[in-house]
C-alpha cells in the first residue's frame, strides 16, 4: 500500500516538474504562446489529479480561464471567448470542475458545427445569497427534440468529458435547491446555473472542499 501511496505521488510529480522545465525554456527562448498553453495546462491537470469534490467558485472560475486560453490558442479565428467574474466568489463552493465541461459543451456544439466565427461568454456573478453562473455560444439552435431530452437528461453522453447530468447529480450533493436550465433559439444556447447561499448544505460539506 505504501509503495502504490508513492507511485502515486511521484508521477505527479515528474509531470509537474517537466512541465515547469517546458516552461522555463519558452520563456527563454521567448516563446510567450507556448509558455502561456504549459501553465495553462499546468493548472488542468493539477485539478484534474485532486482528489478535492469541491471547490470554491474563484477556483472553478480560474480552471475555466485556464481551459479557455488553450481553446482560444485552438481555435485562433474561430472562435471568440470572454469571461467576467465578480463578487466575493471564494466565499461560494461548488462541485470540483462545474464550468469547465459546460465551456467544453458550448465549443463542441457552437464551434465544432459551425462555419461562422463563434463567440462563447462566459460569467460568474456573486451578489448576495446568489451566485449565477452562465455560459452562453452563439452557434446553432438545438433542435426541440434533443433539447428536450437535455433538459430531462436523457440524451445520450457525446466525447469523454463530464455530462451535464454528472453536474446536476454533483450540485444536487450540495444544495437543497438550485435553477439548472438551458434555452436555445436563434440567438445560441445558454446554460444557467443559480445557486441560493441559504441552501448550501453546509452539513454535507467535505473537509476537502
Amino acid at each position: 500500500t505504501r509503495m502504490e501511496m508513492l507511485k502515486s505521488q511521484v508521477n505527479p510529480h515528474f509531470l509537474f516538474n517537466t512541465l515547469n522545465m517546458i516552461s522555463c525554456m519558452a520563456r527563454l527562448e521567448d516563446a510567450e504562446t507556448t509558455d502561456k498553453m504549459i501553465v495553462s495546462l499546468g493548472d488542468i491537470l493539477r485539478a484534474a489529479l485532486s482528489p478535492r469534490q469541491n471547490s470554491t467558485a474563484a477556483a472553478d472560475v480560474h480552471l475555466a480561464e485556464s481551459y479557455i486560453a488553450i481553446q482560444q490558442l485552438r481555435y485562433r479565428s474561430r472562435a471568440e471567448f470572454a469571461l467576467t467574474a465578480s463578487g466575493e466568489l471564494e466565499q461560494w463552493y461548488l462541485p470540483h470542475f462545474t464550468l469547465q465541461p459546460l465551456v467544453e459543451n458550448a465549443i463542441h456544439y457552437g464551434v465544432e458545427d459551425s462555419d461562422e466565427v463563434c463567440r462563447i461568454t462566459v460569467s460568474a456573478q456573486a451578489e448576495g445569497d446568489t451566485l449565477t453562473l452562465r455560459v452562453h455560444n452563439t452557434g446553432t439552435p438545438i433542435d426541440p427534440a434533443r433539447l428536450s431530452e437535455i433538459r430531462t437528461f436523457t440524451v445520450k453522453p457525446q466525447g469523454h468529458g463530464i455530462g451535464l447530468k454528472n453536474i446536476y447529480e454533483r450540485l444536487s450533493m450540495l444544495y437543497e435547491n438550485f435553477v439548472f436550465d438551458f434555452d436555445s433559439d436563434e440567438t445560441g444556447t445558454t446554460v444557467r446555473i443559480v445557486l441560493q447561499q441559504s441552501d448550501l448544505k453546509a452539513q454535507n460539506l467535505p473537509s476537502d472542499a
